[in-house]
This record gives structure tokens, C-alpha cells and sequence, in this order.
């Protein structure tokens, strides 16, 4: 199964509190909403790391750009800097759940359960904010999900959307119930958090998977006009996804 980590999805949140806790100039909050926007909603994470490496250069210490740069890396693979830049905030903030986070999903990408659960576990400790909590809840999901505990899984993605929603969590809650064999289920929770309006979707990657896996199951199903359809929405949503072009393909090819 391939792996997917949703740490960008809560830098949000970190900028807020800390934009609450610690007023920044006009010119500073711009930056991180220029950042924000790269990583988020236009998945550039080089030119993200590159306004950040500009910006650090004179807020060295500064632990939301620190962890940033690190999801800039984590996102470019490059584990090694990502981990120095965690491990960093961790040391100036050691309250602070999120770089716990990021290290946490540095193992998880390794497939290196155990280490991504002593790091996970601990920084559900620390949240206190709901969307901190929930983001940990469903970092636990992935985890039972891996080791076949479905029902365990289900609950705890259940309580995160019950306390911060988000359609990461739906989009991770349909996998689980594929993976039980229950496509009916899986169906109903991706097109209902696809057309709820309500629903944010703080990680734009997981907006376009869903619409991604939606197609897919259609596709198992060979029912091709509707897999084309959500397809399509994936791959403009994402045009550079190999997986999302191939599928595109085939379906153009069997809709001829």
C-alpha cells in the first residue's frame, strides 16, 4: 500500500497559534501565508523551500519556519534534512507536539512502524488543541490499519472527524473499509465527503486521492463512465500523477 503523510495538512494550525501567541509583523505573516500556499495548495515544495531558506535567513531560531522547511523536505525526500529540522524545533519547543509529528512520519515513510508509534503516541501526550489531537488519532488509524486492527482503526478515525473534520480522515476511513472487503462503504464515505461543502480538505493531496480512489473502485467495478469521471477530476487536480495519467488512459481507451 503506498504510503501517504498528512503532517502539511496541520501546519495551518501551527501558524495560527503561533501567530496568536507571538504577533509578527504585516510583512512576516504574508510570508507564511506565501509559504502556506506553496506547500498546501499548490504542492510546489521546492520553490517552498526556497522562500523558507530565504526567510530563515534572518529568523534562525523561528521554530514554524524550522518546521516547515522540514515538511518542505520531507515532501522532496529528503529525510535526513527533514529530521535535522524537526529534531531542531524539538529542541527549542519541546512542548510543541508537531515536530513529534514530522519525526514521526519520517519512520512511518521507512516503514519502520514501532519508531513512528513511540514518536506518534508521545505527541498525543502533548496536543491539546482538538485539531492536534485528531491529526495523532488518525496517525494511530494508519498504524492499525497497517497491522489488520480495522475496527480499532475505524474508532479512531471516527473520533478525529468527530473533533476536528476533515476529509483526510474520510479518505483514510474508505481505505479501511476496502481493505475489509466492504466497497459499498468504502463508496458512500468518499462520495459523501466529496460533495459535503462543509467539509475542509487541509491537505490537497488527499482531496484529489479520494477522487482518485473513487475511480478506481468504479473502474474494479467496470463501471467506466463513472470511473472516467472522478478520474478526470484527479488528474486536474494533479496532472503530473503517473498513476492518475495511466488510469486516464485506459478508461479513454475502453470508452471508445
Amino acid at each position: 500500500m503506498k504510503r501517504f503523510f498528512w503532517t502539511t495538512a496541520i501546519l495551518c494550525i501551527y501558524i495560527t497559534a503561533c501567530n496568536q501567541t507571538a504577533p509578527r509583523h504585516d510583512n512576516e505573516d504574508l510570508t507564511l501565508h506565501t509559504i502556506k500556499s506553496l506547500l498546501f495548495e499548490q504542492e510546489r515544495f521546492a520553490d517552498a523551500l526556497a522562500e523558507i531558506e530565504r526567510t530563515l535567513s534572518h529568523r534562525i531560531n523561528d521554530t514554524t519556519l524550522l518546521y516547515l522547511r522540514g515538511m518542505a523536505q520531507l515532501n522532496l525526500k529528503n529525510y535526513d534534512k527533514a529530521m535535522a529540522d524537526f529534531s531542531a524545533a524539538m529542541r527549542i519547543d519541546p512542548e510543541n507536539p508537531l515536530p513529534l509529528n514530522g519525526i514521526g512520519n519520517i519512520f512511518y515513510l521507512k516503514y519502520d512502524d514501532i519508531i513512528a508509534e513511540k514518536f506518534w503516541s508521545h505527541g498525543l501526550t502533548l496536543a491539546k488543541k482538538p485539531s492536534e489531537r485528531a491529526l495523532f488519532l488518525g496517525n494511530m488509524a494508519l498504524l492499525a490499519m497497517n497491522e489488520k486492527k480495522y475496527s480499532e482503526a475505524i474508532k479512531l478515525l471516527e473520533k478525529a472527524q468527530k473533533i476536528s473534520p476533515d476529509g483526510r480522515y474520510a479518505n483514510l476511513q474508505g481505505r479501511v473499509y476496502l481493505a475489509m472487503k466492504n466497497s459499498k462503504k468504502a463508496q458512500e464515505i468518499w462520495l459523501s465527503a466529496l460533495t459535503d461543502s462543509s467539509l475542509p480538505w487541509a491537505q490537497f493531496n488527499f482531496k484529489h486521492n479520494t477522487n482518485f480512489r473513487l475511480a478506481e473502485l468504479y473502474f474494479s467495478q467496470k463501471k467506466y463512465t463513472e470511473s472516467l469521471k472522478f478520474c478526470e477530476m484527479a488528474l486536474l487536480m494533479s496532472p503530473a500523477s503517473d498513476e492518475y495519467q495511466k488510469l486516464y488512459v485506459q478508461l479513454k481507451q475502453k470508452i471508445k
